[in-house]
């Protein structure tokens, strides 16, 4: 290697570091800012915070005041739709068993295709409330504003007996009280229907059971508690939970929520801008940028823009109004599809 290729390497070296320091530097002022809890954020800090990217961005944002409670609310969804999702896999499960033809061994059919899957079902939705009830808790801590009706709309769920025999029945699952179902199919009119169930006696025998518990199995006197019928009414129950909340949060949006979702709202658009450049880099010789709407709208968006006079200054304002919410589009922007649609520039000038 020459000394002119040292010297280059090194000043490249040197430039790499020093960028990186100058970085440094950037981001732990931006995260004293953040940590002080200022809304609205300063532009020149939200700038910062948009230019970086992956891990470095994430650990920003992690210092802004909603960043915590924007997780909490993240995995309450999380754990509400997989609650769902196993509901309904729980119910397919009986429908499973209403599938056993009357020349199938019965034995059999439960062991291959419902069994274990059912229970490690039921176990899962159980544990899923948990993890809703935990999550919804931590949330309230946050929201001091609104925590009375957090809470009240939580105790409407969870003092529930039926949310108490749910929570009972996870906690006897998890610490060996091993509680195993019933299987019970019925033929009526030639067609087999199929339940999970368990017998009240034994519930009772097994485990430990709050008093609210004790009384919800009571309820079914000498017959047998169907499974997938007590999650559907507790997913019901637990739906309601999340539509109230639903409206709650929305009808109490903080300044500093919306002052999160400004910033990454703003860093969506700057990352959507290369929709435009996309087009332009996927149009081909011969072909024109109407070969490519599709991939970039939907089929109803598509049929709309072309309704419109192609190569006009009409269309291709709607087409960006189409993704103006989602795209910072500004006159470079506006006039670079002008080009690409071939919009005279006398046209594209016009108000």
């Amino acid at each position: 290697m020459s000394n002119n290729d040292e010297a280059h390497l090194r000043a490249f070296f040197e430039s790499f570091r020093e960028q990186h320091r100058r970085e440094e530097g950037e981001d732990n002022d931006v995260r004293k800012y953040l940590q002080q809890g200022k809304y609205p954020t300063d532009p020149e800090i939200k700038k910062i915070i948009n230019s970086r990217v992956g891990n470095q961005r994430k650990n920003l944002l992690r210092c802004h005041v909603y960043w915590k409670e924007n997780k909490l609310k993240s995995g309450f969804e999380s754990f509400y739709h997989a609650a769902h999702r196993a509901c309904i896999d729980i119910c397919r499960h009986d429908a499973a068993l209403g599938m056993l033809m009357k020349d199938q061994n019965f034995e059999t059919h439960i062991e291959q295709n419902v069994g274990y899957a059912a229970q490690k079902d039921v176990a899962a939705y159980c544990f899923l409330v948990i993890g809703v009830r935990d999550t919804l808790r931590r949330i309230e801590k946050h929201r001091m504003d609104i925590n009375d009706s957090i809470s009240l709309l939580q105790k409407e769920l969870f003092d529930h007996d039926l949310s108490i025999f749910i929570i009972d029945l996870r906690n006897n699952l998890s610490h060996g009280s091993v509680i195993v179902p019933k299987w019970q199919i019925s033929y009526i009119e030639g067609n087999s229907y199929g339940s999970m169930r368990y017998e009240r006696q034994e519930l009772l025998e097994f485990g430990r059971w709050k008093p609210e518990s004790k009384q919800y199995i009571s309820r079914f006197g000498d017959a047998e508690i169907n499974i997938s019928h007590v999650v559907k009414d507790h997913f019901d129950l637990m739906s309601n939970l999340y539509r109230n909340l639903q409206d709650l949060f929305a009808i109490n949006i903080t300044d500093y929520e919306k002052d999160f979702f400004d910033i990454e709202d703003s860093h969506k658009k700057m990352i959507r801008r290369q929709w435009a450049r996309i087009l332009i880099e996927q149009m081909k010789e011969g072909k024109t940028p109407y070969d490519y709407l599709h991939k970039f709208f939907t089929p109803q968006e598509v049929r709309e823009i072309l309704r419109k006079p192609n190569h006009s200054k009409e269309q291709v304002d709607y087409i960006i109004s189409l993704k103006s919410v989602e795209v910072d589009v500004d006159e470079e922007l506006r006039h670079l599809l002008y080009s690409i649609f071939e919009i005279p520039s006398d046209s594209s000038t016009r108000s």
